[in-house]
């Protein structure tokens, strides 16, 4: 179980403080379970499973898949609770200006964000491959010729003084 849950702190991004944090343990105890030095309590794996979605049955024996199935409702529930209980950052921010967007560019949107995290998913994938993004029109259209381009850029329409505050 020690090597799930140093798997799970390192796919978390987050320091073992501040896992520690999220499950209500001490970080040095943290340590500890990754060592083998400590085992967790019922309540310390549910915990776990909880605010990181894993499967019980995976951390415990290593059987079945290490998350849990979410649907996109449950998804996005997590992210915007953790966007709004969390210190502005990034995300905070491109959600406020994405808020000004009008509504013709949502699609342009909606097509950029799913061509990154296709080309995250081919990285993964094939670790030597570099993250590319898509090119996007003067217009806000996505350019279908860029996106079969491996090595392309992103030209953003000229609004940001409209979309930006």
């Amino acid at each position: 179980m020690k090597d799930r849950i140093a798997l799970i702190v390192k796919e978390s991004g987050l320091t073992k403080a501040k896992f520690a944090e999220k499950i209500n343990v001490s970080a040095a105890f943290v340590t500890m379970m990754c060592s083998g030095a400590s085992s967790p309590s019922d309540r310390t794996i549910a915990d776990i499973c909880r605010e990181f979605r894993v499967n019980e049955t995976w951390l415990r024996t290593g059987e079945g898949p290490m998350h849990m199935e979410s649907n996109q409702h449950d998804r996005l529930e997590r992210f915007f609770g953790d966007v709004l209980t969390g210190a502005p950052d990034a995300r905070s921010d491109l959600l406020a200006a994405m808020a000004k967007l009008p509504p013709e560019f949502w699609g342009m949107l909606t097509d950029c964000a799913r061509e990154i995290v296709s080309n995250l998913d081919t990285k993964k994938e094939r670790q030597e491959k570099p993250l590319t993004l898509p090119k996007v029109a003067a217009r806000g259209a996505v350019d279908q010729d860029a996106l079969s381009n491996a090595n392309t850029d992103i030209q953003l329409p000229d609004m940001e003084s409209d979309i930006i505050p």
